[in-house]
Protein backbone atom coordinates (compact mmCIF):
# COMPACT_ATOMS: atom_id res chain seq x y z
CA UNK A 1 0.00 0.00 0.00
CA UNK A 2 1.24 3.47 -0.89
CA UNK A 3 -0.27 6.65 0.49
CA UNK A 4 1.03 9.49 -1.71
CA UNK A 5 1.05 13.07 -0.52
CA UNK A 6 -2.16 14.79 -1.61
CA UNK A 7 -2.50 18.38 -2.78
CA UNK A 8 -5.17 20.30 -0.84
CA UNK A 9 -7.31 22.09 -1.64
CA UNK A 10 -7.30 20.51 -5.09
CA UNK A 11 -9.41 21.52 -8.11
CA UNK A 12 -8.63 18.05 -9.47
CA UNK A 13 -10.25 16.27 -6.51
CA UNK A 14 -13.21 18.68 -6.56
CA UNK A 15 -13.70 18.02 -10.27
CA UNK A 16 -13.50 14.24 -9.77
CA UNK A 17 -16.14 14.53 -7.07
CA UNK A 18 -18.41 16.48 -9.40
CA UNK A 19 -18.07 13.84 -12.12
CA UNK A 20 -18.49 10.99 -9.63
CA UNK A 21 -21.93 12.34 -8.77
CA UNK A 22 -23.02 11.52 -12.29
CA UNK A 23 -22.32 7.85 -11.63
CA UNK A 24 -23.80 7.84 -8.13
CA UNK A 25 -27.10 9.46 -9.05
CA UNK A 26 -27.59 7.33 -12.18
CA UNK A 27 -26.95 4.16 -10.19
CA UNK A 28 -29.34 5.33 -7.46
CA UNK A 29 -32.06 6.24 -9.99
CA UNK A 30 -31.85 2.87 -11.74
CA UNK A 31 -31.38 0.58 -8.74
CA UNK A 32 -33.65 -0.87 -6.10
CA UNK A 33 -33.47 1.43 -3.04
CA UNK A 34 -31.43 0.10 -0.12
CA UNK A 35 -32.40 1.15 3.43
CA UNK A 36 -28.80 2.23 4.10
CA UNK A 37 -28.46 3.99 0.72
CA UNK A 38 -25.96 1.46 -0.56
CA UNK A 39 -27.63 1.82 -3.98
CA UNK A 40 -26.11 5.33 -4.32
CA UNK A 41 -22.46 4.47 -3.64
CA UNK A 42 -19.55 3.47 -5.85
CA UNK A 43 -16.87 0.81 -5.54
CA UNK A 44 -13.14 1.52 -5.77
CA UNK A 45 -11.53 -0.57 -8.49
CA UNK A 46 -7.90 -0.62 -9.59
CA UNK A 47 -8.84 1.35 -12.70
CA UNK A 48 -11.28 3.83 -11.14
CA UNK A 49 -14.69 4.25 -9.53
CA UNK A 50 -17.45 1.90 -10.64
CA UNK A 51 -21.22 1.49 -10.37
CA UNK A 52 -21.33 -2.19 -11.17
CA UNK A 53 -24.32 -3.31 -13.25
CA UNK A 54 -27.70 -1.61 -12.92
CA UNK A 55 -31.03 -2.04 -14.76
CA UNK A 56 -31.38 -0.04 -17.96
CA UNK A 57 -35.12 0.03 -18.62
CA UNK A 58 -36.14 -2.68 -21.04
CA UNK A 59 -32.70 -2.59 -22.64
CA UNK A 60 -30.92 -4.91 -20.22
CA UNK A 61 -28.16 -3.70 -17.92
CA UNK A 62 -25.81 -0.75 -17.91
CA UNK A 63 -22.60 0.09 -16.06
CA UNK A 64 -20.31 3.09 -15.57
CA UNK A 65 -16.67 3.56 -14.60
CA UNK A 66 -14.90 6.84 -13.85
CA UNK A 67 -11.23 6.63 -14.83
CA UNK A 68 -9.39 9.48 -13.04
CA UNK A 69 -6.09 8.79 -14.80
CA UNK A 70 -7.52 8.38 -18.30
CA UNK A 71 -9.83 11.34 -17.77
CA UNK A 72 -13.03 9.67 -18.94
CA UNK A 73 -16.26 7.97 -17.96
CA UNK A 74 -16.65 4.66 -19.77
CA UNK A 75 -19.62 2.40 -19.69
CA UNK A 76 -21.95 -0.11 -21.20
CA UNK A 77 -25.12 1.36 -22.68
CA UNK A 78 -28.10 0.06 -24.59
CA UNK A 79 -26.09 0.29 -27.85
CA UNK A 80 -22.81 -1.07 -26.52
CA UNK A 81 -19.64 0.26 -24.87
CA UNK A 82 -18.85 3.98 -24.87
CA UNK A 83 -16.40 6.55 -23.50
CA UNK A 84 -16.99 10.22 -22.60
CA UNK A 85 -14.09 12.55 -21.80
CA UNK A 86 -13.97 14.53 -18.55
CA UNK A 87 -13.95 18.05 -19.92
CA UNK A 88 -16.33 20.88 -19.12
CA UNK A 89 -19.16 21.24 -16.61
CA UNK A 90 -20.45 18.07 -15.01
CA UNK A 91 -23.91 18.70 -16.48
CA UNK A 92 -22.40 18.71 -20.00
CA UNK A 93 -20.51 15.47 -19.38
CA UNK A 94 -23.57 13.97 -17.70
CA UNK A 95 -25.82 14.72 -20.67
CA UNK A 96 -23.41 12.89 -22.96
CA UNK A 97 -23.35 9.91 -20.58
CA UNK A 98 -27.17 9.77 -20.48
CA UNK A 99 -27.35 9.82 -24.27
CA UNK A 100 -24.80 7.02 -24.55
CA UNK A 101 -26.53 4.92 -21.90
CA UNK A 102 -29.99 5.16 -23.44
CA UNK A 103 -32.81 3.61 -21.46
CA UNK A 104 -34.75 6.89 -20.99
CA UNK A 105 -33.22 7.80 -17.59
CA UNK A 106 -35.10 10.72 -16.02
CA UNK A 107 -32.47 12.89 -14.31
CA UNK A 108 -31.98 16.66 -14.53
CA UNK A 109 -28.29 17.08 -15.48
CA UNK A 110 -28.08 20.56 -13.94
CA UNK A 111 -28.04 18.92 -10.51
CA UNK A 112 -24.46 17.84 -11.22
CA UNK A 113 -23.23 21.43 -11.38
CA UNK A 114 -23.72 21.87 -7.61
CA UNK A 115 -19.97 21.19 -7.43
CA UNK A 116 -17.86 22.97 -10.03
CA UNK A 117 -15.72 20.86 -12.32
CA UNK A 118 -12.79 22.99 -13.47
CA UNK A 119 -9.63 21.07 -14.30
CA UNK A 120 -8.01 17.66 -13.83
CA UNK A 121 -4.27 17.20 -13.43
CA UNK A 122 -3.15 13.74 -14.52
CA UNK A 123 -0.48 13.39 -11.80
CA UNK A 124 -2.87 14.47 -9.05
CA UNK A 125 -5.54 12.13 -10.41
CA UNK A 126 -3.11 9.22 -10.40
CA UNK A 127 -2.00 10.00 -6.85
CA UNK A 128 -5.58 10.28 -5.65
CA UNK A 129 -6.59 6.97 -7.20
CA UNK A 130 -3.52 5.35 -5.60
CA UNK A 131 -4.59 6.80 -2.25
CA UNK A 132 -8.15 5.50 -2.65
CA UNK A 133 -6.91 2.03 -3.56
CA UNK A 134 -4.63 1.98 -0.51
CA UNK A 135 -7.48 3.17 1.72
CA UNK A 136 -9.67 0.40 0.31
CA UNK A 137 -6.99 -2.23 0.94
CA UNK A 138 -6.26 -0.99 4.48
CA UNK A 139 -9.96 -1.07 5.32
CA UNK A 140 -10.24 -4.55 3.82
CA UNK A 141 -7.39 -5.70 6.06
CA UNK A 142 -9.17 -4.39 9.14
CA UNK A 143 -12.49 -5.96 8.14
CA UNK A 144 -10.93 -9.43 8.27
CA UNK A 145 -10.11 -8.82 11.96
CA UNK A 146 -13.55 -7.60 13.07
CA UNK A 147 -16.29 -9.95 14.26
CA UNK A 148 -19.95 -9.68 13.31
CA UNK A 149 -21.83 -7.91 10.53
CA UNK A 150 -20.06 -5.33 8.41
CA UNK A 151 -21.02 -3.21 5.46
CA UNK A 152 -19.13 -3.03 2.17
CA UNK A 153 -16.31 -0.55 1.53
CA UNK A 154 -17.95 2.23 -0.45
CA UNK A 155 -17.20 5.63 -1.93
CA UNK A 156 -19.96 8.17 -1.43
CA UNK A 157 -20.08 10.79 -4.22
CA UNK A 158 -22.02 13.29 -2.11
CA UNK A 159 -19.07 13.97 0.24
CA UNK A 160 -16.47 11.96 -1.72
CA UNK A 161 -15.57 9.97 1.38
CA UNK A 162 -14.80 6.25 1.62
CA UNK A 163 -16.27 4.23 4.47
CA UNK A 164 -17.57 0.98 5.85
CA UNK A 165 -19.54 0.17 8.99
CA UNK A 166 -19.35 -2.43 11.72
CA UNK A 167 -22.85 -3.21 13.03
CA UNK A 168 -23.76 -4.21 16.56
CA UNK A 169 -26.68 -6.54 17.21
CA UNK A 170 -28.06 -3.92 19.60
CA UNK A 171 -30.44 -1.27 18.26
CA UNK A 172 -31.35 2.28 19.20
CA UNK A 173 -34.93 3.46 18.70
CA UNK A 174 -35.57 6.95 17.34
CA UNK A 175 -38.90 8.74 17.10
CA UNK A 176 -39.37 10.28 13.67
CA UNK A 177 -42.31 11.99 11.96
CA UNK A 178 -43.62 8.74 10.51
CA UNK A 179 -43.11 6.77 13.72
CA UNK A 180 -40.34 4.99 15.64
CA UNK A 181 -37.31 3.77 13.71
CA UNK A 182 -34.73 1.21 14.79
CA UNK A 183 -31.08 1.61 13.84
CA UNK A 184 -28.26 -0.77 14.65
CA UNK A 185 -25.61 0.68 16.91
CA UNK A 186 -22.44 0.85 14.87
CA UNK A 187 -18.95 2.17 14.23
CA UNK A 188 -18.22 3.91 10.95
CA UNK A 189 -14.65 3.82 9.65
CA UNK A 190 -13.78 6.23 6.87
CA UNK A 191 -11.53 8.51 4.87
CA UNK A 192 -12.41 12.08 3.86
CA UNK A 193 -10.55 14.22 1.32
CA UNK A 194 -11.28 17.18 3.58
CA UNK A 195 -14.30 19.33 4.29
CA UNK A 196 -15.26 22.79 5.49
CA UNK A 197 -14.35 22.05 9.10
CA UNK A 198 -11.20 20.03 8.30
CA UNK A 199 -9.69 21.10 4.96
CA UNK A 200 -6.88 18.51 5.01
CA UNK A 201 -7.59 14.82 4.24
CA UNK A 202 -8.25 12.68 7.31
CA UNK A 203 -9.44 9.33 8.60
CA UNK A 204 -12.28 8.92 11.06
CA UNK A 205 -13.73 6.24 13.32
CA UNK A 206 -17.20 7.17 14.57
CA UNK A 207 -18.92 5.05 17.25
CA UNK A 208 -22.70 5.62 17.19
CA UNK A 209 -24.44 6.54 19.37
CA UNK A 210 -21.47 8.45 20.76
CA UNK A 211 -20.94 8.36 24.53
CA UNK A 212 -18.80 11.12 26.03
CA UNK A 213 -16.97 8.48 28.06
CA UNK A 214 -15.33 7.35 24.81
CA UNK A 215 -13.14 10.45 24.98
CA UNK A 216 -11.33 8.84 27.94
CA UNK A 217 -9.95 6.18 25.58
CA UNK A 218 -6.32 6.94 24.78
CA UNK A 219 -5.77 7.02 21.03
CA UNK A 220 -2.44 6.30 19.30
CA UNK A 221 0.05 9.10 18.68
CA UNK A 222 -1.20 11.58 16.09
CA UNK A 223 -4.88 10.72 16.59
CA UNK A 224 -7.40 12.66 18.66
CA UNK A 225 -11.07 12.80 19.54
CA UNK A 226 -13.00 15.18 17.32
CA UNK A 227 -15.92 17.25 18.65
CA UNK A 228 -16.76 20.09 16.24
CA UNK A 229 -19.64 19.13 13.94
CA UNK A 230 -19.30 15.41 14.62
CA UNK A 231 -17.94 13.18 17.39
CA UNK A 232 -15.43 10.42 16.83
CA UNK A 233 -11.79 9.51 16.38
CA UNK A 234 -9.71 11.67 14.01
CA UNK A 235 -6.39 10.84 12.31
CA UNK A 236 -4.77 13.19 9.76
CA UNK A 237 -4.01 11.55 6.42
CA UNK A 238 -0.53 13.06 6.60
CA UNK A 239 0.34 10.72 9.48
CA UNK A 240 -0.35 7.74 7.23
CA UNK A 241 1.33 9.24 4.15
CA UNK A 242 4.48 9.57 6.24
CA UNK A 243 4.49 6.21 8.02
CA UNK A 244 2.36 3.86 5.93
CA UNK A 245 -0.78 1.90 6.94
CA UNK A 246 0.34 0.79 10.43
CA UNK A 247 -0.83 3.98 12.24
CA UNK A 248 -4.19 3.75 10.45
CA UNK A 249 -4.81 0.13 11.41
CA UNK A 250 -3.72 0.86 14.99
CA UNK A 251 -6.06 3.87 15.15
CA UNK A 252 -9.11 1.98 13.89
CA UNK A 253 -8.47 -1.08 16.06
CA UNK A 254 -8.03 1.11 19.15
CA UNK A 255 -11.40 2.81 18.59
CA UNK A 256 -13.08 -0.54 17.94
CA UNK A 257 -11.52 -2.26 20.96
CA UNK A 258 -12.44 0.62 23.25
CA UNK A 259 -16.05 1.14 22.18
CA UNK A 260 -17.65 -1.97 20.66
CA UNK A 261 -18.58 -3.59 23.96
CA UNK A 262 -20.42 -0.43 25.05
CA UNK A 263 -22.38 -0.56 21.79
CA UNK A 264 -23.27 -4.24 22.09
Amino acid sequence: MTFPNLTTPSPTVTSLQAYSRILGSIRAEQSEPHPRWWHASLSIEDDGLATGHFPLGTEGRGSLNLDPVGGAISGQGSSGPFRVGLSGPASQVGRSVLVELGGDIQIDPTRWDAIEATSIDTKESSDYLDALISVRDAFASLRTELPGEQGPIQLWPHHFDVSFEWFSNAVKVYEEEDGPKEFNKQIGFGFSPGDEGNPEPYFYANPWPFDESFRDIELPAGASWHSEGWSGGFLPYSAVATAGPAPLIDFMQTVFNGTHEALS
